[in-house]
């Protein structure tokens, strides 16, 4: 790189000598399905599961390309290289998965056909039997999920809007990563051990572990935060089937643990009447 021009401006060049490489070039449609890999290894689950998502995708008749980082301990910089791999190539979309994820080839299927920039599925946390990965968005009243902003799905279940998706099962539109990349212009860096082949190339720190009001956040969530503070909207499907393997597998549905029996709807229902009842007197004091 010319040691004249600074990193972000570079960063600018590279980003606009990409696109005009590109332009035609991006195949409606297609998908990415990466994950990073620390030590090489992948669960057999997962493999499991891809195996039968590549026949659902060629059976589809969908245009699809895998992409594995092998070896890099930072999380952080392992996506942001997989997303570099990604804009640099004719993929429209792409699915990031973890290599100790279990899943039905529906759930990516389901994934390509949210038409949504940012779409997730929760999943049970290790160790944590019952607790999911992520979070939605409360509605006015402290309400999750906020059922006004819900858009309906097919299979009668609802996407939600979230305020933190986990990366361990995440679909992300080349659009909106295009966007976020010239709303942060100066979230870029250069790190030869990133890819030894281009030791030149200049990333955008998408996914980037860092202290943000005094507390320490992860990847996924400062990825999340930078969405939401330039105006996109994140989105859960909670109603995919996960499981998630560590010492052992970790298996559940979102949208299962969601639905409330008839006993807790009428508890509930009751203890919003008592609120109303007391902000009425209130009120009318």
């Amino acid at each position: 790189m010319n040691n004249e021009i600074s990193v972000p401006e570079q960063g600018k060049l590279d980003r606009a000598a990409r696109r005009e490489g590109q332009e035609g070039k991006i195949i409606p449609g297609k998908l990415m399905i990466a994950t990073p890999v620390y030590m090489s290894q992948e669960f057999s689950t997962y493999g499991d599961s891809m195996l039968e998502t590549v026949r659902m995708l060629d059976k589809a008749g969908i245009p699809w390309q895998k992409q594995t980082i092998r070896g890099d301990s930072y999380i952080d910089r392992a996506k942001n290289s997989i997303l570099a791999n990604f804009l640099e190539s004719d993929c429209e979309s792409i699915l990031m998965v973890d290599s100790d994820m279990d899943f039905a080839p529906d759930a990516v299927a389901r994934m390509i056909r949210h038409p949504q920039e940012i779409v997730a599925g929760f999943f049970c946390m290790k160790n944590a039997w019952g607790t999911f990965a992520g979070a939605l968005l409360p509605d006015e009243d402290g309400n999750i999920p906020d059922i006004k902003t819900a858009i309906e799905l097919w299979d009668g279940s609802c996407l939600f809007k979230a305020h933190l998706l986990p990366g361990g099962f995440l679909r992300i539109k080349r659009d909106v990563l295009e966007r976020f990349a010239d709303h942060y212009p100066e979230l870029v860096y250069q790190d030869p051990c990133a890819d030894p082949s281009k030791p030149d190339r200049v990333y955008t720190a998408f996914f980037e572990c860092m202290i943000h009001d005094y507390v320490r956040f992860g990847e996924d969530a400062t990825f999340c935060r930078r969405m939401r503070e330039m105006g996109e909207t994140l989105w859960c499907d909670p109603n995919i089937t996960f499981g998630h393997t560590g010492v052992k597998t970790y298996t559940g549905n979102y949208n299962d643990s969601l639905l409330k029996s008839p006993e807790e709807l009428e508890a509930i229902l009751k203890d919003r009447e008592g609120v109303k009842a007391v902000r009425y007197e209130l009120e009318t004091e």
